[in-house]
């Protein structure tokens, strides 16, 4: 029991030691930065909405760009990843700029889904290039089979990709739950409103099978 208080924070008097208190305020500034970071999502994306689309996605580029020198954790992570990718035969500069690229492209992709609710089916197949073609392929093997798996990658706007998808055939998403609860509540309403069905990654398997069942691709 005494182990468990000093692991704890509290001292053998029951007050809290140095490191109770440190480690309190560390619990707290995550939250309050969680809390922080969640509301300035969705201020953000209010913002962004308000913006005509064309130009709202330059401003998205603008802010992602700039996300690039605040961001710490993520760079150092994009940075990490490039590294192992290229074994390191890339510059320093060359880096950067792949980055920044990322970064931006991240920044259109936020810009491109605060408008998708509000844009026609005609409209957001318009976003999409060789869309005929993969119509066509998906169709196809969606009638000879009637359920699909389809793996994709966090390339291009993989939320636009879905919700097009989601007008042919009947669409589930496996998807990681955010750090936030509000985060996942915010995600799972917007991805039901572009006619998605949600799935967590955690009963992935499960509710996959289900869904493959009913015919979902």
């Amino acid at each position: 029991m005494k182990r468990r208080a000093l692991e704890e924070g509290f001292s053998p008097s029951g007050m809290y030691s140095v490191n109770g208190y440190y480690t309190m305020l560390k619990r707290w500034w995550k939250r309050l930065r969680r809390f922080l970071q969640v509301k300035g999502i969705e201020l953000a994306l209010f913002l962004i909405s308000k913006v005509p689309f064309f130009h709202a996605k330059r401003l998205g580029r603008a802010l992602g760009s700039l996300a690039f020198y605040f961001l710490g954790k993520e760079r150092r992570m994009g940075r990490k990843n490039l590294r192992l990718a290229f074994r390191n035969r890339l510059c320093r500069s060359e880096e950067d700029r792949i980055l920044q690229e990322m970064f931006a492209h991240y920044g259109e992709l936020v810009a491109e889904n605060a408008h998708l609710p509000k844009l026609t089916p005609k409209e957001r197949e318009q976003l999409v290039v060789g869309l005929e073609q993969a119509k066509e392929k998906l169709l196809k093997l969606y009638r000879d089979y009637g359920r699909l798996i389809l793996a994709t990658a966090h390339l291009g706007n993989w939320e636009l990709m879905g919700s097009v998808a989601a007008q042919y055939v009947p669409l589930a998403v496996v998807a990681r739950r955010p750090f936030h609860p509000r985060l996942e509540e915010m995600l799972r309403d917007f991805r039901k409103k572009l006619g998605m069905v949600p799935i967590d990654s955690r009963q992935g398997v499960r509710e996959m099978l289900l869904k493959l069942r009913q015919g979902y691709a």
